[in-house]
């Protein structure tokens, strides 16, 4: 796995041939197909947890799956806020592409923990 406390640069206003954005596209896929079933597994993680605790009601799987809940939302956090969008159109100042940059990472951390927690409720819910 590689390491997770690089800045991932996304530059917007990057130019490529087409062979050159097949690489990326292809470079992407490897790289995020593995990171996504990673994910799956904690989601079906948190799944079981929540489905444990609706049918026991124990105090101890509450804090279980209230820290995993937790958990997720600062790895989401820090795992998105490693992203630096570059390029933007209309923004011209560095610091107001990063302020902006770090409000769509946010953005998409907080949709990235939204949908896992709203996936592992409802396999939950549909758990025989």
């Amino acid at each position: 796995m590689e390491s997770e406390d690089h800045k991932v640069v996304v530059d917007l206003k990057r130019k490529e041939t087409e062979s050159g954005w097949q690489r990326l596209l292809d470079r992407t896929a490897l790289a995020v197909t593995p990171r996504w079933f990673e994910w799956l597994g904690w989601v079906a993680a948190l799944a079981a947890l929540q489905y444990l605790l609706a049918k026991s009601g124990s105090v101890v799987i509450r804090i279980v799956t209230t820290v995993s809940t937790l958990l997720l939302w600062y790895y989401f956090n820090a795992f998105f806020f490693r992203f630096e969008v570059r390029g933007l159109p209309g923004l011209r100042s560095e610091g107001t592409q990063r302020a902006v940059s770090l409000v769509l990472s946010g953005i998409v951390a907080w949709c990235a923990w939204r949908f896992a927690v709203r996936v592992a409720e409802i396999v939950a819910a549909n758990t025989p």
